[in-house]
């Protein structure tokens, strides 16, 4: 029988977080070699406590004010807004979203031309805006300190946005070197985000929080924080690090089981980063009370028009000539909407009982 390795947890006695952590003789505790990066949040950081106290500790503590989100399309296609500024106008859509790091240029531009985002982007009465809570790490860490994450956030509130997501603070488990993050790090990065939530709940934002796990633990966590605040009817995660398909098909079990603990409430979700046909349909049948976001429609749209379209039709392959940006644009989201869309799940259902 193969034995577990036993790794040293010389500072798990006295840690603070260790009613939460449970990392103990695992190679994701606070071992004695210290911080494995010098980012990396470690029980003998330099910073630490004054980073555990600038987020009141790891537990879910935020409590959540009442969601203002209007409901969400089945589809909401991700765009960059400046590539959109030489065709004028923006194809009709119920919702668009930009990234978050798109934010800061599309308030300067706003401002530039004294004109609303909103009017900037050419959106008609009806069409939701949506700012996406996705970033690449850098990104996040950069804007975390108070003083720059606060102008970001009203940055953001002077969009006037339908809906922003949480900021995406990643959970991480092995780096591409080979170490473990600690434990300690996970528990840090979702509280972060549940921060940054209460925030912009504070602001007046219509915020959606964004749920991320390294852990089971995290998930029975998230399902109480959930359960305890019944404002909350909306949740976002992000599925776009999922490159194997052993990990997809954790993901989904996972989400299965998370959905089931929440079944009374009709928690709706939404996802964002899965692309290919086959994930979008799978995805649908684990949480049908959802809406899937993407950058799809945006960049298979563009100079990418020829390639692979995630296993979507492209009629303008017939006819290239024909078919301008905004009409592929417009079919793309319109294959993702049937896809999505609680019809077409209700009719995959039928199928699989027949």
């Amino acid at each position: 029988m193969l034995q577990a390795p036993l790794f040293a947890e010389p500072y798990c006695g006295d840690c603070i977080t260790r009613e939460i952590c449970h990392a103990q003789h695992t190679e994701m505790s606070c071992t004695e070699l210290g911080p494995v990066h010098p980012s990396v949040l470690h029980i003998t950081s330099p910073d630490f406590q004054s980073r555990f106290l600038e987020v009141n500790g790891f537990t879910f503590n935020v409590k959540a004010q009442v969601q203002m989100t209007t409901s969400l399309p089945a589809y909401i296609p991700v765009i960059k807004p400046r590539e959109w500024a030489s065709e004028r106008t923006l194809p009709y859509v119920e919702a668009i979203a930009v990234p978050l790091n798109e934010v800061q240029d599309l308030a300067r531009r706003s401002f530039r031309h004294g004109v609303s985002a909103r009017r900037l982007l050419g959106l008609e009465s009806g069409q939701r805006l949506i700012v996406s809570g996705f970033a690449h790490d850098r990104f996040l860490e950069k804007h975390w300190p108070a003083s720059r994450r606060r102008t970001l956030l009203h940055t953001i509130r002077q969009l006037e946005p339908d809906a922003v997501m949480a900021w995406n603070y990643s959970v991480w488990h092995r780096h591409s070197s080979g170490w473990a993050y600690p434990r300690i790090e996970q528990l840090y990065n979702p509280k972060r985000s549940l921060k940054v939530f209460g925030e912009m709940q504070q602001l007046g934002i219509s915020a959606i929080p964004h749920t991320y796990w390294g852990h089971h633990d995290d998930l029975k966590r998230w399902v109480s924080w959930i359960l305890e605040n019944s404002s909350v009817a909306m949740l976002s995660l992000d599925l776009q690090t999922l490159d194997q398909s052993t990990h997809w098909a954790r993901a989904l079990d996972i989400l299965s089981q998370f959905r089931s603990m929440l079944v009374p409430r009709g928690i709706h979700m939404v996802f964002s980063g899965v692309c290919k046909r086959e994930r979008v349909l799978e995805l649908k049948q684990v949480w049908p009370e959802s809406s899937l976001m993407n950058t799809g429609a945006h960049f298979r749209s563009g100079p990418l028009r020829y390639k692979p379209c995630f296993g979507l039709d492209r009629p303008w392959l017939l006819g290239p000539t024909e078919w301008s940006r905004a009409n592929i644009f417009n079919e793309i989201t319109r294959q993702y909407t049937l896809l999505f869309g609680d019809e077409h799940y209700k009719a995959i259902g039928q199928s699989s009982v027949a």
